[in-house]
């Protein structure tokens, strides 16, 4: 074929190819105005999407933060059984009111930090900080650092705040120092089963941080504390993830209180009431350590866990050492089939996870209950043995042993939202010939925001 031929045929095509190029180009838009709509629609969705994502602050950048708080209603009657031959412990405590205010604020950013700022509006004329720190996270060598006032890991039960408890009062309460001023550091091994915690923390009481700090620098020791906790085994989502559905944790802990204080005193409480069972005061102290151990096992609705403390005291000046030791046993099940989280990062109870909230519907003229929420039923016995302290003559020991049984019933609105009901039978035991009956009944309706 020559050059004229092969010219001749190129012409048309090139024609046919730059008539479509110049009418796709310059051409009327044939699409229909569906189309336009749409597409503009498309648009401004895209818009809105990039201005509120540039609104957002960047945690790169700068900390996201958000505020919470919380209030409990709590109501709860004290009574004894009132015999003559029987230590005198008070038996008239009666309350009504706000037991707990708190609000706070938490937030993260800059890839590796956060923080908690956490007030208590106590029902004195008082605030009194609680937690209120800042942590860093993937910290060479020391993992998660923590510095401020936050918990003493003393067992799990130290670390529940009332959004978690299963009972109105706190589960080894007399062992348990709460919030401290401190520097501590966590590491997590084996996808999250293994943790280990460390910390320094200063012994002064939480409700005196803000007191006579100009006027006398008090030196009140210092608190080296550790914790270990290992879960043969917790379930996850199908995506991987950790949910604490099924799992169980063995834990231990250990203290040394370093006090500069020689004057101690061991105060058993009424479950965390504004009274006191009986206050053993305790002379000479050096220093005195504690060493916990933790069980926590969890199938579905049904949970159960166990704690066991032991407090020795070092005595100076010939006194002998003495050791008050006590541990608690509690069961639960959720009679809806609902389930509490397990926080494996933090190694303590989460939230529950609920089927139904409680919901109301109007169908014609009736109002109606469409769902009652989630039910839990909890039993518990605890016990506190001062025998020792008897035996070295120590002041203040009305029972030598005391027991104490509870039934609890939980009722969850929602997973922030709940009424708890506990009764509450104690009975202290081996002193002044005979023992007495204290009767607690107990309600509070908590509130999380």
């Amino acid at each position: 074929m020559n050059s004229g031929r092969m010219l001749k045929l190129f012409v048309p095509f090139f024609a046919v190819i730059s008539l479509f190029v110049f009418n796709a180009a310059y051409g009327e838009d044939d699409s229909s105005p569906r189309d336009t709509a749409a597409l503009e629609s498309r648009i401004f969705a895209l818009e809105e999407a990039l201005k509120k994502k540039a609104d957002k602050p960047d945690p790169m950048k700068g900390f996201t933060s958000k505020l919470d708080g919380r209030i409990y209603f709590d109501s709860y009657h004290l009574s004894g059984d009132n015999q003559s031959d029987t230590p005198s412990f008070r038996d008239d405590l009666y309350y009504n009111g706000i037991k707990d205010l708190r609000i706070g604020a938490t937030g993260e950013g800059y890839r590796n930090y956060a923080y908690k700022v956490d007030l208590f509006f106590g029902n004195g004329n008082t605030v009194e900080i609680r937690d209120v720190w800042l942590s860093a996270s993937d910290v060479p060598l020391l993992d998660t650092v923590k510095i401020g006032n936050h918990r003493v890991e003393e067992g799990i039960s130290s670390l529940l705040a009332g959004f978690h408890t299963q009972f109105i009062f706190y589960d080894g309460a007399d062992f348990i120092n709460f919030y401290r001023l401190g520097l501590s550091s966590q590491h997590l091994w084996v996808q999250k089963r293994l943790r280990l915690f460390a910390g320094v923390f200063e012994f002064k009481p939480v409700a005196q941080q803000l007191r006579n700090e100009t006027a006398a620098h008090v030196n009140w020791g210092t608190i080296a504390n550790t914790r270990l906790t290992y879960m043969p085994y917790i379930s996850k989502d199908k995506d991987g993830t950790i949910d604490g559905k099924h799992f169980m944790l063995f834990g231990i802990n250990y203290g040394y209180y370093d006090v500069n204080d020689a004057n101690q005193a061991f105060n058993e409480r009424y479950g965390q009431l504004f009274g006191t069972l009986q206050r053993i005061s305790i002379d000479s102290v050096d220093a005195y350590q504690q060493v916990g151990l933790e069980y926590v096992f969890q199938r579905g609705p049904f949970a159960a866990q166990s704690e066991t403390y032991v407090r020795t005291y070092n005595r100076y000046g010939n006194r002998s050492d003495v050791t008050i030791w006590g541990l608690y046993l509690e069961g639960r099940v959720f009679l809806t089939g609902d389930f509490r989280r397990f926080n494996a990062d933090q190694a303590v109870w989460s939230g529950v996870t609920l089927k139904h909230n409680l919901e109301f519907v109007k169908e014609r003229d009736w109002n109606l209950a469409k769902y009652l929420g989630a039910w839990e039923l909890a039993g518990k016995w605890s016990y506190i043995d001062f025998n020792d302290c008897s035996k070295a003559g120590i002041s203040g020991v009305l029972a030598d042993r005391v027991h104490d049984f509870t039934l609890g019933l939980n009722w969850y609105w929602a997973e922030r939202t709940r009424v708890m009901f506990n009764y509450t039978r104690i009975l202290p035991a081996d002193k002044v010939g005979g023992h007495s009956g204290i009767d607690l009944f107990a309600t509070s309706l908590r509130y999380y925001f």
